[in-house]
C-alpha cells in the first residue's frame, strides 16, 4: 500500500495515516514489503519499525474502543437523568 492515501475522517476532520489504527497497520505492512527488497541491515531496521507501527496501531485501536464505550455510557447516563431516574 505504499503511497496510498489512508487518511480517514474522524469528527469532521481528516486524520493522518499514522494517527489511525488502520493507517499504522498499513505503515507496518509497507515497512515489511520494503524490508524484503533491501539488505539485512535495512531489513532489520524496517522490521523494528513495522513492530513499532503495529504496537501503535493496537494502542490507537484500544483507545478508540474505550472512547466509544465511555461515550455510549455517558449517553445512557444522560438519558436516565433526563427521564428523572437516578
Amino acid at each position: 500500500m505504499v503511497g496510498s492515501d489512508a487518511s480517514t475522517t474522524y469528527l469532521g476532520r481528516r486524520s493522518k495515516r499514522e494517527d489511525t489504527a488502520e493507517g499504522c497497520r498499513q505503515l507496518a505492512q509497507d515497512d515489511r514489503a520494503r524490508g524484503a527488497e533491501v539488505g539485512q541491515y535495512m531489513r532489520d531496521r524496517l522490521e523494528r519499525s513495522a513492530v513499532a507501527w503495529t504496537a501503535r496501531g493496537s494502542v490507537l485501536e484500544r483507545l478508540n474502543a474505550n472512547l466509544h464505550a465511555r461515550a455510549a455510557a455517558n449517553t445512557g447516563a444522560r438519558q436516565l437523568q433526563s427521564e428523572g431516574k437516578p
